[in-house]
């Protein structure tokens, strides 16, 4: 299946901000969007870091008719950590295809379209 993710409140490293809930700058987004190039056609295998994303993540999940949000680090985590987990009972050998990936400076999302094939 595809699907999409955009994540806002993007964090830039391990830079611990004073406001977690403050809009990401464009060096923050950038650091964002080359972690998720390096990380998202393995995540189904290794797991996904944490450490760009500040306590305002949004998820917006395209992999199923009905499209949600997740707001909140912690919501994000736990979708993740349940999507991997069900994905992987499932499916065997499987790969992600990224394809695309790009940032939405003005509403500071990191928008990715992939597709999971096993």
């Amino acid at each position: 299946g595809e699907g999409g993710v955009a994540g806002a409140g993007a964090q830039g490293g391990s830079t611990a901000s004073s406001n977690p809930f403050k809009k990401a700058q464009p060096a923050q987004l950038e650091f964002a969007l080359q972690q998720l190039k390096e990380e998202l056609p393995f995540f189904l295998v290794g797991g996904h870091s944490m450490n760009m994303y500040t306590e305002n993540v949004c998820f917006e999940n395209g992999m199923f008719p009905i499209r949600y949000k997740t707001k909140g680090l912690l919501w994000y985590r736990l979708q993740m950590m349940a999507f991997r987990s069900v994905w992987l009972v499932f499916n065997k050998d499987t790969t992600i295809n990224l394809l695309s990936i790009g940032k939405d400076a003005d509403r500071c999302f990191v928008v990715a379209r992939w597709q999971a094939v096993g």
